[in-house]
């Protein structure tokens, strides 16, 4: 696959910052479904400020545009991209399996097969049926749509490379047009909520918040704000303006009673924000989400995201409903122990199976490109002499 003639050397480059923004999408998830867990105020707390944390999830379809266009090679062919990301997720995403399957039969004493088998083949954001998408490991669903968008990847980003700036342009505004359109029709059709432990979403809000067709276009933007930050074809976007947008939308969408209305809303202020850090990182300004240690809690985010909800599910189980300072205590301690059982996967199953899958060292890999970038530098600088 050749994503296209104006390739650049600093493609390579590792953004840090967008490393640590993943952990703020998968925390944002954790306090959302922390909210299941708790009554009284501090369920009320944590519903002013995580009660629409599941839009966490289209920041990571957003990301995922973003980073995969952004580290695409010239030389990839379909079959290679394939192999890097099944590397990327399987092993990890088994394991949460094979964990969510132990939790179902200890918490309802049965096992779901259907869903199962559906989250097993990666197929269960495609079923509109709430006991399977949401089924087996819930937070999973959204690893089918991710699975679709690497399916699309090899044939959309060569034919999006090729587009002029102005082309791009239109076509993630009629992307945006399309998921506030969607967003929209969700708002006529779906039940209203009488709080945030209601959400019915129906035929509709499948469709809009769950099926992959519904979420493509937020990756698509993504991959395309890549490009363009690329090709410095977009104004410098600071990044305080970017994080007030987010902000400022976000508290605009508790005032839809629809769930799904989110999905619209808040693709935008996504794509500016991370546009803001990229940009800010290769002018050599890091932002403090690229410092080590929130790069690391990045690295974790995709174990921690997918399973945390288990450990919160046996909570529930254990202790029903809390409130007060036995609450606060209880999340804290869910969080807690959420990053250990993240850190443990991430260290002993994903990181050295992806190693293994992919058929080299993830650091020779990323010396190799930072080397292939550098040669790749000296050689244009050479040429204009």
């Amino acid at each position: 696959m050749t994503i296209g003639a104006s390739h650049h050397p600093r493609l390579a480059t590792r953004l840090d910052s967008l490393t640590g923004l993943r952990f703020l999408a998968a925390g944002a998830v954790f306090g959302f479904h922390a909210t299941y867990l708790t009554v009284g105020p501090v369920h009320d707390a944590l519903v002013v400020v995580f009660g629409r944390g599941g839009s966490g999830v289209g920041l990571f379809f957003v990301l995922s545009g973003f980073v995969l266009a952004w580290s695409a090679r010239q030389t990839d062919t379909p079959a290679a991209i394939w192999r890097r990301r099944a590397a990327r997720i399987l092993p990890a995403y088994l394991v949460a399996w094979l964990l969510a399957g132990l939790a179902a039969a200890w918490l309802t004493g049965w096992t779901p097969w259907r869903a199962g088998a559906a989250n097993l083949l990666l197929v269960q954001s495609w079923i509109p049926r709430e006991s399977i998408y949401f089924g087996w490991n819930g937070p999973a669903w959204s690893l089918s749509c991710e699975a679709f968008f690497y399916l699309l990847l090899p044939f959309i980003l060569p034919r999006v490379a090729r587009l002029s700036a102005r082309n791009r342009l239109r076509l993630a505004m009629a992307l945006l047009g399309m998921d506030v359109v969607l967003a929209l029709v969700a708002g006529f059709a779906t039940a209203r909520e009488t709080s945030v432990l209601d959400s019915q979403f129906g035929w509709v809000g499948w469709l809009v918040y769950v099926c992959p067709l519904g979420r493509t276009p937020e990756f698509v933007i993504g991959l395309v704000a890549a490009l363009l930050v690329r090709d410095r074809q977009l104004p410098r976007i600071r990044l305080p303006l970017a994080v007030a947008g987010v902000l400022a939308v976000y508290a605009v969408t508790y005032a839809s009673p629809h769930f799904a209305t989110q999905v619209g809303l808040l693709v935008l202020p996504f794509a500016l924000l991370i546009v803001a850090l990229a940009q800010q990182e290769l002018a050599g300004s890091r932002s403090w989400l690229a410092g080590r240690r929130w790069v690391v809690l990045g690295e974790w985010s995709y174990a921690l995201y997918l399973t945390h909800h288990l450990l919160l599910q046996a909570a529930q189980r254990a202790a029903g409903e809390i409130g007060g300072a036995v609450a606060i205590a209880w999340v804290a301690l869910l969080f807690v122990a959420a990053l250990v059982v993240a850190c443990a996967l991430f260290r002993f199953v994903e990181r050295p199976a992806e190693r293994r899958l992919r058929g080299a060292p993830a650091r020779a890999m990323l010396h190799r490109e930072a080397t292939s970038a550098r040669s790749a530098t000296v050689r244009e600088a050479a040429r204009h002499g």
